[in-house]
Parts: C-alpha cells; sequence; structure tokens
C-alpha cells in the first residue's frame, strides 16, 4: 500500500465494467480531499486491506458518484479509521457497504435510488476495540441504515429515512447508542438479537411501528425519547418461548 498521500481538489472517473474510480489498496492514512468521485459502472471508491494495511484513510468534502454496478458507490473491506467528512455520496444500489473495520461518517448525506438499497451497510466490528460512528449525517434509501454482527455503533444528530424499509436495522449488535436523531421507516428501528441498545433525545416514526424488536434481543433503554407509527403499534416486542427439545 501507499502510505501518507494527499489527493487535493481534482476528478477522478472510472472506466466502468466494474472498475472504481479511486481504489485503496492498503496504505496509511491518505487524504482525498476535495474530489468528485465517479465510476459508470462499479464503485466510486474501492478499499481494502493489503498485508493487514489500511488504516486511517479518509475521504473529505467530496462528492462520490457510482451509476452502474452492483457494488455501492463506496465500497470497503476491513478499512480501519477510515473516515468520510463533509461529503455527498449517491448510487443506485447503494451509498456506503463496509464489511470489518472502523468507520466514521461526519456531516454527510448518503443516498441510493433503487428498490431495496441500503444508503449505509455495515457488517463485522473493527479488530481494534472502537465503535463505527454516523454523526451530523443525513442517509436516505428504502433502507437507511443496516447493521449487523458487531460490537459498538452510534448515531447522533442524525436524521435517517427509509422508503419502504427500516430506518434503522440492528442484527446480531451488541452496544448501541442513537442520541438527538431523527429515524423514519415503514418500521423506524428494528433490533434483532442485538443487546445494549439505548436511545436518548430521539425521535422513532414508522408507518407500522415505530419500535420493533425480536426474540433474542435484550437491555433496551429509552430516555427522553418519542415513539411512534401511524397504522399498529407504536412498540411492539416479541417474545417466543424456546422451542421444545
Amino acid at each position: 500500500g501507499s502510505h501518507y498521500n494527499s489527493v487535493l481538489r481534482s476528478t477522478v472517473t472510472g472506466q466502468g465494467g466494474g472498475c472504481a474510480a479511486l481504489k485503496i489498496f492498503g496504505g496509511t492514512e491518505n487524504l482525498f480531499d476535495q474530489l468528485y468521485l465517479w465510476s459508470p459502472g462499479g464503485p466510486a471508491v474501492w478499499g481494502d486491506t493489503f498485508m493487514g494495511q489500511n488504516l486511517g484513510n479518509s475521504v473529505r468534502r467530496s462528492t462520490a458518484v457510482s451509476s452502474g454496478g452492483m457494488e455501492p458507490a463506496i465500497f470497503l473491506q476491513y478499512a480501519e479509521r477510515f473516515i468520510l467528512a463533509d461529503s455527498w455520496v449517491d448510487a443506485p444500489n447503494g451509498a456506503l457497504g463496509a464489511s470489518g473495520g472502523w468507520l466514521s461518517v461526519i456531516r454527510s448525506t448518503l443516498t441510493a435510488g433503487q428498490p431495496g438499497a441500503t444508503a449505509l451497510s455495515k457488517d463485522q466490528s473493527s479488530s481494534f476495540d472502537e465503535h463505527d460512528l454516523v454523526s451530523r449525517s443525513y442517509l436516505r434509501a428504502s433502507i437507511a441504515a443496516a447493521i449487523s454482527n458487531l460490537s459498538g455503533f452510534e448515531v447522533s444528530e442524525s436524521t435517517l429515512v427509509a422508503s419502504d424499509g427500516p430506518g434503522l436495522s440492528l442484527i446480531a449488535v451488541d452496544s448501541a447508542t442513537v442520541s438527538d436523531s431523527l429515524i423514519r421507516g415503514s418500521t423506524a428501528a428494528l433490533i434483532d438479537q442485538s443487546s445494549n441498545v439505548a436511545w436518548r433525545l430521539a425521535r422513532l416514526t414508522g408507518t407500522a411501528a415505530g419500535l420493533f424488536t425480536t426474540e433474542g434481543s435484550g437491555s433496551l433503554t429509552l430516555a427522553s425519547t418519542t415513539v411512534g407509527a401511524d397504522t399498529k403499534e407504536a412498540v411492539s416486542i416479541e417474545l417466543r418461548a424456546p422451542a421444545p427439545h
């Protein structure tokens, strides 16, 4: 990988055919600032680890757009301490998708237009003892944010809007905090097999349910939080007896 580089005030275009406009293959503390990144048939940004290295890279004050392909506009694998700040990201099939690593989305807008697409998808925890963060950001898609199989996730001062799915989906997540944020969707928040989830000064509004928790979830805390639904229960907690052996 390449280390400690800066790319500033530039336009970077992919060639299509699944090629990314910007490829970050390993590397440490690289800065990409004030860029226009566009790919007609692949991700605008693709990041992966190389020999265990992909640490501290950041995209700031930039636009990342993909107009085709199956990947999201930004596609990351095991990118540790990746920062997206003051940026706009859009693609039909998803704005930002990450597996592993440690991610911060700050003062950014993430949108996706295709039915069933997710603005932010994050799976698996960081190898560091850190949590993923969405702060002062706006996410809009069929599913605004889908978070799974990790420990430590925080949403603060943000708006997550889903057109026909959950505003926020937490599946197999241990420890999550949502504060000073608005979450909207068919189900505003879906909590499945997750624990230690706290809502503080939040507003959850759903057409079917404001908050829906399934079996296997526990230690849920709501403080100074408003939960509402248009057609059904505002809060639905599903309890099932253990299956007989």
